[in-house]
């Protein structure tokens, strides 16, 4: 065997023995040599170590293979125990190795016992020869105690304090320069693990940091897009006429004491606009208050009089009455079978007509009586109640029931036998006011009856008609019937269309049963949301005459009561869903969401945008107004007078004028007095404006160097005797007035650096005026070309003139001109702008042309067709507004956007805009609509109609409001923080919160 062994173990074949004898070659050969001691000894490792793997028989000679490793081995590794001792094996691998080797060179284990009962005795005692005191050789046996390892102790403990004695011995270097290396090593090797392990515990925080950092960017654009998209529902919902349910996904689309949720610019303005924050003060303005929801779709509506109590129908079955004021249901109740009819008895209560009739309280919402007809008496649809007395009238198949509706007790029945000699079969009834008088109507006898109560006595009128719209009595118990000769349907033929339109009759019977006279009228539009509803109106027309109105379609027909002449023909933009005449005006409700008016004053019909559209049905009442729309679950209440509360009124006479300037708020009143209001919202003075008859025309500027503001005015001064322009100077500190006569065709005032410059054109010249405010000198520079100009722009180093011709110059002050741009048009609107740098902007050829301060084009931004209403630069940003209500912002360089969000206020001119900035904020008012935008997130915050004024040093918005006249006051609003809104909106709310199903709905948890 060639191999050299660095140590051969000798043990007995036992399982303890085996064990020991395994890991000690194991950890031998894996034994980790400190630096220091493979230098000192020379070996790296500790390479080959022998241990025999099976059994071997017990013969007269050692194996070969035991006898080349022991033969070539340094060390003797013996594995003592009590069964190692008696083991001959053992004993022959010792003796044999003895042979080459010395004791120093065996190395004992114990495993078992104590070392003098198991280490072999010829490890334990040596023969040696010596010579006694003759001389002669004696045979001495001397002890020895060969080195020993405990393997008795716990394997761990064994490895770490015993196995090294047995790889000093085998390295050749003492054991405790052996241990102490390998506590270096060991405090060496712990201090890289440790600067490893802090490296990847570094690795992992940052890695952590990190994904935390991206998890938190993530989660907080999911809110953020949760936001916007709640905020865009919550406007949708406000639209839809949904006020209460976008005020509360308003809320859930801002942060609360639950959700650290990023604030979204758009939220906010949904919850300024659902909860009316800085709506001003106005008098015939309807304001969206509240929305009844029901579990199935509204089918019909009843307002009391007052409009306090609401009952709706829905779902063909279920009756609901409601207290609008508290906004609670005080009564609901699902019948058996449809809901044929509801009405008001004399007392303002409830009558409802189902399978049977019941009688609700308005007040209390509970059930007064309760009604249920006999087998003959079958109802079949129609209820009426007298407005003076406790009487109510159903239908039956037979005739007609008269009910007290103060018992609910049968006060009479009312019955006409038709022409197959049986009791005529009705379908719609009518009660006087007085409740004397009795109508009812059958389709399937084409017969109306009348009765007279009392009498009982009937009369029968033959009605040709096909179907009877209305009934209705007037003070003087005629009856009015309203009856369709057709019916609505279009043909084709063809490539032709053929139209059948219905026409309609009005019909006057006299309480006697004489019809009176029969007269024809039609409508505009085919298309009806309600059946022809009977009215009575005093027209005035010269003289005052009794009218009946007719509506229907999109029209009303008034027509003289005595002799069923048509008066009037009104045509509405629209058909009607409810009517109401007072005096010399009707209102309307139209489809579309309309409400017009019709004066007959002076015959014109005006219109305008209050409600939702898509409307199936309206009740109005005195300051305000159900309505419900075609296939809805909910009930829509307007009303007028809904303003918030915060405002404060500091002008509460009606002003005419009104001024903004940096040293305050300058207002006109119609008894020609100036006013003016600090930017806190105190009043400073007030002082009559030095001039008769005087119109505020036009606002030149303020200028601080003077503290005066410059306002164009015409009018006639006590002095003179003509009317005309004048410049007036308005001192600001005491209100003094100083007036400055200009030409008559003075235009385009403009104010800058204590000067006031303005345009004089003259046949065939054209002037620039220039007056200096400090000193009253006044000159007329005539301008070197002749000029046609709509607009003078002035900044501290350029004048610039625009002209009808579609040319910008540049002016001086001699007189000089300089064209800096021809266009092919002339815009609509005139409009430059300058900001820092000298640069400037002005629009020309359907696009913004931005230029330096050597008038050399630096970009230009294409319009695309649209008129622009505001434009302003600032910090290197061109912001403008156009027609199409949106405001951008671009880069001045490279033209790029920046960003746009949409605004309110586009259908305003420049002359009437106000922009300012601060460093989070951008506030832009165009003529009385503000905007303040988040300048970051580029979007509308908040928004707030009739403003004419913001002073954002004050934290001050300035609006205008109403008084009970109609006349224009101004107050101010104190812009609330986003706490003093969610708090103001909850206050609102009053506990309401979404459903469950709403919840969901919108991927919010409850």
């Amino acid at each position: 065997m060639d191999r050299v062994y660095d140590a051969f173990i000798s043990y007995r074949h036992t399982p303890r023995d085996i064990r020991a004898a395994s890991d000690i070659q194991r950890m031998l050969e894996h034994f980790r040599i400190p630096r220091a001691i493979k230098k000192q000894t020379g070996m790296r490792r500790i390479e080959h170590v022998f241990r025999d793997k099976e059994d071997l028989s017990i013969t007269s000679d050692l194996n070969d293979t035991i006898d080349e490793a022991l033969g070539s081995a340094r060390y003797l590794i013996v594995i003592c125990s009590p069964e190692a001792k008696q083991s001959t094996w053992v004993q022959k691998e010792i003796e044999f190795f003895l042979q080459t080797h010395t004791r120093r060179d065996i190395l004992t284990v114990v495993t078992e016992g104590e070392p003098a009962d198991v280490i072999p005795d010829i490890l334990c005692f040596e023969d040696i020869v010596q010579e006694d005191a003759d001389g002669n050789p004696v045979t001495v046996r001397i002890e020895r105690e060969p080195l020993c390892c405990d393997w008795r102790l716990p394997r761990t403990r064994a490895k770490r304090e015993e196995l090294p004695r047995l790889a000093a011995a085998i390295l050749g270097c003492s054991y405790d320069d052996l241990r102490r290396r390998q506590r270096q090593y060991r405090t060496r090797r712990t201090a890289i693990l440790l600067s490893i392990l802090i490296a990847i515990l570094s690795l992992l925080a940052g890695y952590y940091a990190w994904s935390a950092g991206q998890i938190r960017k993530n989660y907080e654009q999911s809110l953020i897009n949760q936001s916007l998209y709640l905020s865009s529902e919550s406007a949708m919902h406000f639209a839809d006429g949904d006020r209460l349910t976008a005020m509360l996904l308003a809320l859930h689309g801002l942060p609360d004491e639950t959700t650290d949720r990023p604030i979204v610019p758009g939220a906010i303005d949904a919850l300024v606009q659902s909860s009316y924050a800085y709506v001003s003060p106005g008098t015939d303005s309807y304001a969206l208050q509240y929305a009844y929801r029901h579990a199935g779709t509204v089918n019909r509506i009843l307002s009391s009089y007052d409009g306090d109590r609401l009952l709706t129908v829905s779902g063909f079955y279920t009756v609901s009455v409601w207290d609008s004021a508290a906004q609670t249901e005080l009564y609901s109740k699902k019948f058996t079978g449809a809901v044929e009819d509801v009405a008001i008895d004399s007392a303002g209560n409830f009558i409802i007509l189902a399978d049977e009739i019941v009688c609700v309280d308005a007040k209390t919402g509970m059930e007064r009586w309760r009604y249920t007809p006999t087998e003959t008496q079958y109802v079949a649809g129609g209820l009426a109640c007298a407005k003076d007395t406790p009487m109510a009238a159903f239908s039956t198949s037979s005739g007609v029931v008269v009910l007290d509706t103060n018992s609910g007790t049968v006060k009479g029945e009312y019955t006409q036998t038709g022409a197959y000699d049986r009791p005529i079969f009705c379908c719609d009834v009518a009660l006087s006011d007085d409740g004397s008088m009795l109508a009812a109507a059958s389709l399937s006898e084409d017969t109306i009856l009348l009765w007279n109560v009392s009498t009982a006595l009937g009369r029968t009128i033959q009605n040709p008609m096909v179907y009877v719209n209305s009934l209705g009595f007037d003070e003087e118990n005629a009856l009015y019937v309203t009856v369709s000769t057709g019916m609505d349907m279009n043909i084709t033929y063809g490539d032709v269309e053929y139209l059948m339109t219905r026409q309609q009759k009005l019909v006057k019977i006299s309480s006697s049963g004489h019809v009176v006279y029969e007269t024809e009228f039609s409508h505009a539009q085919r298309s009806f949301v309600s059946d022809i509803s009977f009215m009575r109106f005093e027209q005035t027309s010269g003289q005052a005459t009794d009218s009946v109105i007719c509506t229907g379609g999109n029209c009303c027909h008034v027509f003289a009561r005595d002799t069923g002449k048509l008066i009037k023909r009104i045509e509405f933009p629209a058909p009607i869903v409810a009517v109401q005449a007072d005096g010399l005006q009707i209102t309307a409700v139209l489809q579309d969401g309309q409400r017009a008016f019709y004066h007959c004053a002076n015959g014109i019909v005006k219109s305008s945008r209050s409600f939702v559209d898509a409307l199936r049905g309206a009740e109005l009442f005195d300051g305000g107004i159900y309505v419900w729309r075609d296939e809805a679950d909910s009930v829509l209440l307007y009303r007028t007078g809904i303003y918030d509360a915060a405002w404060n009124c500091v002008v509460e006479e009606a002003v005419t004028e009104y001024l903004p300037t940096q040293a305050g708020l300058l207002c006109l009143n119609e008894a020609g007095e100036l006013i003016l209001i600090s930017p806190a919202g105190q009043t400073l003075w007030r002082t009559p404006l030095a001039m008769s008859e005087c119109v505020l025309f036009d606002a030149v500027g303020y200028d601080p160097q003077s503290n005066s503001v410059v306002v164009s005015v015409f009018g006639q001064q006590d002095t003179a005797n003509v009317q005309q322009y004048y410049i007036c100077l308005i001192d600001m500190e005491d209100g003094s007035q100083e007036f400055l006569t200009t030409d008559s065709t003075a235009r385009h005032f403009c104010i800058n650096d204590g000067r006031l410059y303005y345009t004089v054109d003259q046949s065939g010249t054209c002037f620039l005026g220039i007056f200096r405010i400090k000193n009253h000198d006044l000159k007329a520079v005539e301008l070197e070309k002749m000029l046609t100009p709509n607009g003078l722009f002035v900044s501290n180093d350029r004048i610039v003139i625009t002209t009808h011709d579609g040319e910008t110059y540049l002016a001086e002050e001699n007189g000089k001109c300089t064209l800096l741009h021809a266009a092919q048009s002339a815009p609509d609107i005139p409009l430059v702008c300058f900001g820092d740098d000298s640069i400037f902007a002005l629009c020309a050829d359907d696009a913004l042309q931005i230029f330096d301060r050597r008038n050399v084009l630096i970009c230009s931004i294409p319009l695309n067709g649209h008129v622009l209403r505001a434009a302003a630069l600032y910090e290197g940003c061109i912001y403008f507004a156009a027609d199409d209500g949106k405001l951008a912002c671009y880069d001045v360089q490279s033209a790029d956007l920046i960003g746009e969000t949409d605004i309110i206020g586009a259908e305003f001119a420049s002359t009437q805009t106000q922009w300012v900035w601060n460093e989070e904020t951008l506030s832009l008012r165009l003529g009385k609509s503000l905007n303040l935008i988040d300048r970051q997130a580029f979007a509308v915050y908040t928004r707030v109609e009739n403003c004419i004024a913001h002073y954002d040093a004050e934290n001050m918005l300035y609006t205008l409001g109403q008084s009970a006249g109609g006349h224009n006051r101004v107050g101010f609003f104190a812009i609330c923080d986003l706490d003093t809104l969610i708090t103001r909106a909850r206050d609102q709310l009053d506990g309401l919160i979404l459903t469950p199903r709403q919840c969901s709905q919108f991927g919010l948890v409850q």
